[in-house]
């Protein structure tokens, strides 16, 4: 990635949206190689990526990441132990699949 636009709005999720609009726009996105679209992993976030910008990459943010493989250790069938032996850290520095693997 050589470029990043980061858009914060404390409002409505519509509000929000045309935020995103006006600055994919400014952004000329459409006209970008690739777009990538980094999410909290709710999921009108998800969905408001698929309606303003359908070919973007979209990836969960590391800390959330982290909080929901948290949540999923936390009942049966993962093991904790297995789950988050230094994932937290292999998350936070871009390191996925063993996270991944561990998942499947």
């Amino acid at each position: 990635m050589t470029e990043a636009r980061y858009v914060a709005h404390l409002g409505t999720v519509e509000h929000f949206k045309e935020h995103m609009r006006e600055a994919l726009r400014v952004e000329k996105a459409t006209q970008a190689q690739e777009i990538v679209w980094l999410g909290d992993g709710a999921h009108w976030n998800w969905n408001m990526a698929d309606e303003l910008i359908p070919t973007a990459i979209q990836i969960l943010d590391p800390m959330h990441a982290i909080e929901h493989a948290s949540t999923c250790a936390k009942g049966p069938p993962l093991n904790k132990s297995i789950l988050f032996d230094g994932e937290k850290k292999g998350i936070m520095v871009g390191r996925w699949n063993p996270l991944n693997t561990k998942l499947q």
